[in-house]
């Protein structure tokens, strides 16, 4: 059996490296399973568990399932020699499926698959596993006893190396590398640097209103605080007169966004306070008070992403699913709102190198905004060998047709109407760009659109509609989406209660 990426990097708990330990130890052997009547894969979806003190060693127990079935009806035989000889026929307990296994001190517990399956215990089914005897008593390992501390230490410990090995495997992938280890990926082997969190600088004006001055002032005596508690200092200084004002520049104490404040905001003076003097941060004239932008670190998702969109420097040429991935970056990257959310990039059938790229939105074909979005952000980021034809979708019409006939005792028609409408934009959003020319690849099936009408509004699983009368998708069933095709929805259906 493969192992899945999240499997992959799935760090042991220290629950279960505990059971694993103590199991050991208390001497319970790891339980082998395997099928001997199929070529060594388990037939039944069966387990068995182990339990008690085991009263001497055995290197090797054998159950086999000599009669198919479920607890309280499967047949095992059990061997204590290695499989040398069995015992007589066993039936497997019903109810808890807990056998005492003979003199060994160790209870068999026989688990049953999944509920109705019939198929829990297979004939050839075999599970093997060994019993070894504790030097200490099964009381020694009390979650109190000293001897299960130097468990417990090695448990933690254990768990740790776990963690750290699972987060080594998880910083290949740029899908799920964190932190440092996002950090080695990007740096290492896409060349990219993770970047930095920057503080917050700009310009706030002092005042001696009380004419108490003059103060001579100097970088980093004085505090100030915005109306949200944000704290800033002064890194330049200066002398304030009797009756005067002093522009004086300042950072925030923190790198990060937040302390990007508004004008007039910052109105409170937290260290180094003088008397009669006050502080705020008004327009100086260039439309905010901020001359350094404060930023926030970049994410790990967004760091990983500029590493993902260095995947065509590293290769020949961009990949299909780059110009798919760079199209729906494009737009954000010229300041522009997203509206292109589906993609089609094929190599053109007849020109060598030219790669065909169709957009659409959520409506249909996006506009000529966009496709200017996607050329200019191409551009630059295509190798010379390398050609791109951009252009927006063909939009197609499916204009569904006929008669909901809908329960009024469980619905009204606003209601209904709603609940129908957006069931069939969902389904009308999630069909792709049409891409080959006998339009197979996508398709908008009559009896799923239908399905998803009489499905519309349903209180718990309950349709409210009661019956479609003439229903028709473009006077007939199914509608098949051709190179480079989009489907809009025309909604023409018409509605009665009943």
């Amino acid at each position: 059996m493969s192992l899945t990426l999240s499997q992959l990097t799935a760090p042991l708990t220290v629950d279960q490296l505990r059971t694993m330990l103590l199991g050991s130890l208390k001497g319970q052997g790891i339980v082998v399973q395997s099928g001997t009547a199929a070529g060594g894969v388990a037939i039944g979806t069966g387990t068995i568990a182990l339990s008690g003190s085991p009263t001497a060693a055995y290197p090797k127990i054998v159950i086999k399932i000599v009669t198919a079935g479920e607890l309280g009806t499967a047949v095992f035989q059990y061997s204590l020699d290695g499989g040398v000889t069995f015992s007589a026929n066993q039936t497997v307990p019903a109810s808890t499926g807990a056998y005492l296994l003979s003199t060994t001190g160790v209870t068999v517990t026989f688990q049953s698959g999944p509920v109705g399956a019939g198929t829990s215990f297979g004939l050839g089914d075999t599970f093997t596993f060994a019993l070894i005897v504790s030097a200490l008593a099964v009381t020694a390992w009390s979650a109190s006893g000293s001897y299960r501390q130097f468990v417990e230490i090695d448990v933690q410990a254990l768990a740790l190396f776990s963690a750290q090995d699972a987060a080594i495997t998880a910083g290949g992938f740029t899908t799920t590398a964190t932190a440092s280890w996002a950090d080695l990926l990007g740096q290492n082997f896409y060349g990219l640097t993770r970047n930095a969190a920057a503080a917050t600088a700009g310009q706030v004006t002092l005042t001696d209103a009380a004419s108490a001055g003059p103060f001579t002032i100097t970088a980093g005596q004085m505090t100030f605080a915005s109306s949200s508690g944000l704290l800033y200092t002064n890194t330049t200084g200066g002398t304030l007169a009797k009756s005067g004002s002093l522009n004086l520049q300042v950072q925030a104490i923190s790198p990060g966004s937040a302390f990007n404040v508004g004008n007039g905001t910052i109105t409170s003076i937290v260290g180094g306070t003088l008397p009669g003097v006050t502080v705020n941060n008004p327009d100086p004239g260039s439309g905010t008070w901020v001359t350094s932008q404060g930023a926030d670190a970049e994410s790990d998702s967004a760091y990983m992403l500029r590493c993902q969109q260095r995947w065509p420097a590293l290769g020949v040429a961009p990949t299909q699913s780059v110009f798919s991935l760079w199209a729906t970056l494009a737009e954000a990257a010229a300041g522009h709102a997203t509206t292109i959310t589906k993609t089609l990039a094929i190599q053109d059938p007849a020109i060598p190198g030219q790669v065909d790229l169709y957009l659409a939105g959520a409506s249909g074909a996006v506009g000529a905004q966009p496709v200017a979005d996607v050329v200019a952000y191409l551009q630059p980021r295509l190798p010379t060998c390398q050609v791109a034809l951009v252009q927006a979708a063909t939009n197609v019409a499916l204009t569904i047709a006929g008669v909901v006939n809908y329960l009024a005792a469980k619905t009204t028609l606003t209601a209904i109407t709603a609940a129908v409408a957006a069931a069939m934009a969902a389904y009308i959003n999630a069909l792709g760009i049409g891409s080959d020319a006998a339009g197979v690849n996508v398709k908008a099936f009559g009896t799923e659109l239908l399905a998803e009408v009489g499905m519309a509004g349903a209180i718990a699983g309950v349709p409210v509609v009661r019956n479609i009368t003439g229903f028709t998708v473009n006077g007939g069933t199914d509608v098949g989406l051709t190179l480079g095709q989009v489907a809009t929805l025309t909604n023409s259906l018409t509605f009665t209660a009943v």
